[in-house]
């Protein structure tokens, strides 16, 4: 059964010039939804019945067995899912006499053609087609040919056992010199050409036609060819190739476009494999403003990997650009023209940066050319390997074959009938001087030069390779992303050995090199605890670190350890302290090179300072208020006097200077201002003889007669704040700090709270109870303290912020 879903789409256009006319127009668009209880007599029942503008029919998944379906108007038949609908039968399935058809999502199995049109306008999207003949059959009609234009093939499977070189899985064709415009895309496919011999992929005829065709993402193959494009004697015509993987049996691609006139032929990123015979056949002659354009491609022949033929024509306008071209078998480019009856010209040919393969054969073979033809064409940068690189004898008018690398060195017996004026070679060429080479240098060599100059010019325009090599027997490779030069470090001392190979050549470089020389450097450090750091580092003569290697340290004459260089060439060994006596020291650094570097040494003087000993006296009747003398002496670890020497002698919290004597004594007179237990302290801070030390002596100072105040004496020595910002406030912490002056006992003080700002208010006191005047901005308390003793009160101020 059916459903009809009619929609009515209003289109209303609004025109106005001073007045609002109205114009309305009606487009209906039809809906069919069957599924497989419908036959082949309600399809077509619909197709010939509904006189909407636009007709669908919607095919639901399942399996369904048709007869030939007329489609004569426009439509669309699309299934429900891709693979879910699958039609079997015999004969044709559709044939079209519309253009703006569309057939979608649809499994055709059984039939000898699976669509036939003579059509334009036609879509074949995701179908799977599989037919014991024709697949896609598009045949324009009429003596003149009607034009085939706005025809699109994506994304089909298909399968045709067609078994007749004529045709292909997919044939398409208009009536010889009809000048019909042909306007076809094969996208994203896969079609097989599966007949027993000879069976095509696709096989397009638009001889003297204009055409625009394009191959884009394909996967296409043929036992016999798998394309075949007979395109001759057209005008404007565009051909592209994209991203397709063609193989034929027979021929790859087979093109035929000559007596043809503004015609562009590109092929850019396929495989193509004719495995028996060609790779790609090429029938351009006498043609005018053709292009034909070959650029990075994959083209293997079984017989030729490109053949290119003439007929009583000039063959102009190639370019074949980065290409792989491999015949198996024969020659990887063949020009043949001797079925004609008159010389053919080549010229406007280029070759540059391909690699052809031609073990069997010529790498280039212009035999095949009718006698007295002339060929002018420029072969550069290719690298072939051949039997023979080119044979062009008494056919070359000026062409160039320069800037070539022929698989070897020596291309006497590969080149017939050029001249070449360079050619690439493998060979092993310093960049750096050979003189003097030591271990550890880095040298650069260039790998593929020209013969004549020795130089690497051009090389970056060769297809991609590598030169493999060995140094001492350990691999690298070179190539084009470097210019075919590499940087070879000296490993070891002695003779060196590069070799090289590439494609069929050999070659070979050695050359000596000698021991590298060090500079061995001595450091030494006195730490301030009395120890003692050596600090070797070893340098090459280019003044790099050298790493890894053990050097031994002497003082004195006697060995005290050794140390392994890091990275950085350094190493250190420390001297624990007592270890070195005082005064002049040898410390000795010995490099044992071995096999890479000549043995070297260091040495460094070094003193050593002597230590001291400092001592401070008090008298023991030291009184308050009374004059008392200090006294000490600094003497070396022998007991030797020290004279001269600056020192800081700190009591009672005061510091003065003294110097010693020519005894090493010292003295100092001061009086104490009041009674108690004390430490005085002396220092040395030593030189460049004698090192540091210290003096310290506990002492007793009695209290004097009249001498000191018995009543407490409290006042504020000191103020610290913090500042934060608290709950909206800015808050200060606050430190004062009173200090008694005079004797033990209690007093009263007072402080302001702040200098500056009496904005802020006291918040919160921690450690004391008092009273705080915020007019005045006052704090008054009460505090026992004993003599000497502090107090640090804290505090804390706040102000609002929204005060500022």
């Amino acid at each position: 059964m059916f459903v009809t879903n009619k929609r009515f789409i209003s289109i209303v256009l609004a025109i106005s010039a001073v007045l609002l006319l109205f114009s309305l127009s009606a487009v209906s668009a039809a809906t069919y939804n069957m599924d497989n209880s419908n036959t082949t007599t309600d399809i077509q029942n619909v197709i010939n019945t509904d006189n909407d503008d636009d007709l669908e029919i919607r095919l639901a998944d399942g399996d369904y067995t048709f007869s030939q379906i007329d489609v004569k108007r426009n439509a669309t038949i699309i299934g429900q899912s891709k693979g879910g609908v699958v039609i079997s039968g015999t004969g044709t399935l559709f044939n079209i006499t519309s253009v703006n058809v569309r057939i979608i999502n649809l499994t055709i199995i059984g039939f000898d053609t699976g669509i036939k049109s003579n059509s334009g306008g036609l879509t074949i999207v995701d179908n799977n087609i599989t037919t014991n003949g024709i697949s896609i059959n598009i045949s324009s009609n009429g003596a003149y040919g009607a034009d085939l234009k706005g025809i699109k093939i994506e994304n089909n499977t298909i399968d045709s056992l067609v078994d007749y070189w004529d045709y292909g899985a997919v044939y398409i064709y208009a009536p010889d010199y009809s000048r019909a415009i042909i306007d076809v895309s094969l996208l994203g496919n896969t079609i097989i050409g599966n007949g027993p011999s000879n069976s095509n992929g696709v096989r397009i005829r638009a001889v003297g036609c204009f055409s625009n065709i394009t191959f884009t993402g394909n996967n296409i193959t043929g036992t016999y060819y798998g394309v075949y494009l007979y395109a001759d004697s057209s005008n404007n015509t565009n051909i592209t190739f994209v991203n397709n993987n063609i193989t034929g049996t027979y021929y790859g691609v087979a093109l035929y476009a000559y007596s043809s006139n503004n015609t562009n032929i590109t092929f850019v990123n396929n495989n193509i494999t004719g495995t028996s015979y060609y790779g790609v056949y090429l029938d351009a002659y006498s043609s005018n403003n053709i292009n034909i354009t070959f650029d990075n491609n994959n083209i293997i022949g079984g017989l030729y990997g490109v053949y290119v033929y003439s007929y009583d024509g000039n063959l102009s306008g190639f370019n074949f650009l980065n290409n792989v071209i491999n015949s198996t078998d024969g020659d990887g480019f063949y020009f043949f023209s001797n079925y004609g009856s008159v010389p053919t010209d080549v010229s406007d040919f280029i070759i540059r940066g391909n690699t052809i393969f031609a073990p069997n054969g010529a790498g280039l073979n212009f035999t095949g050319l009718y006698v007295g033809s002339l060929v002018n064409v420029t072969v550069e940068y290719n690298r072939i390997l051949a039997l023979v690189g080119v044979n062009i004898t008494d056919f070359n008018d000026d062409s160039s074959f320069d800037y070539n690398w022929w698989g070897v060195n020596d291309i006497s017996g590969l080149i017939f009938g050029v001249d070449t004026n360079n050619h690439y070679i493998l060979n092993i060429t310093n960049l750096t001087s050979l003189d003097d080479v030591k271990f550890g240098d880095t040298l650069s060599f260039m790998f593929l030069v020209l013969n004549t100059t020795l130089t690497n010019d051009g090389v970056e325009y060769l297809p991609y390779f590598v030169v493999n090599g060995t140094y001492n027997g350990q691999e690298f490779v070179v190539d084009n992303t470097s210019n075919f030069i590499g940087d070879l470090t000296i490993a070891s001392a002695g003779i060196q050995v590069i070799n090289g190979t590439l494609d069929n050549q050999d070659v070979n470089l050695e050359f000596s090199a000698r021991k590298g020389n060090v500079t061995v450097n001595i450091t030494v450090t006195e730490n301030l605890d009395g120890s003692v750091t050596i600090t070797v580092t070893v340098t090459d003569e280019d003044g790099d670190p050298v790493h890894d290697y053990a050097v031994d340290i002497d003082i004195d004459g006697v060995t005290v350890g050794s140390i392994i260089t890091d990275e950085n060439g350094t190493g250190s060994l420390t001297i624990p302290k007592g270890t070195l006596t005082g005064g002049n020291h040898t410390v000795t650094a010995t490099f044992d090179g071995g096999d890479d570097y000549n043995n070297a040494t260091g040495s460094a003087e070094f003193y050593i300072k002597l230590g001291s000993n400092l001592s401070i006296n008090v008298p023991k009747n030291a009184t308050s208020g009374k004059k008392t003398t200090i006294t000490g002496k600094l003497v070396d670890k022998n007991g030797n006097p020290i004279a001269g020497a600056n020192l800081t002698v700190v009591i009672d919290g005061k510091s003065y200077n003294v110097v010693t004597g020519a005894d090493g004594s010292w003295s100092l007179s001061y009086t104490p201002s009041k009674a108690g237990n004390f430490t005085a302290k002396v220092y040395y801070a030593g030189d460049s003889t004698y090192s540091a030390s210290t003096g310290s002596v506990a002492y007793t100072v009695y209290k004097g007669s009249g001498t000191e105040d018995s009543n407490p004496n409290i006042k504020l020595v000191k103020r610290a704040n913090s500042k934060a910002v608290r709950h909206g406030n800015i808050v200060y912490m606050k430190w004062l700090t009173f200090k008694n002056f005079g004797g033990s006992g209690s007093g009263t003080v007072s402080a302001q709270v702040l200098y500056k700002n009496l904005k802020y208010k006291l918040w919160k006191v921690y450690n004391k109870k008092l009273n705080y005047k915020y007019a005045a901005n006052r704090i008054k308390f009460k505090i026992s303290l004993k003599a000497g003793k502090t107090f640090k009160l804290k505090l804390k101020v706040y102000r609002p912020i929204k005060q500022k």
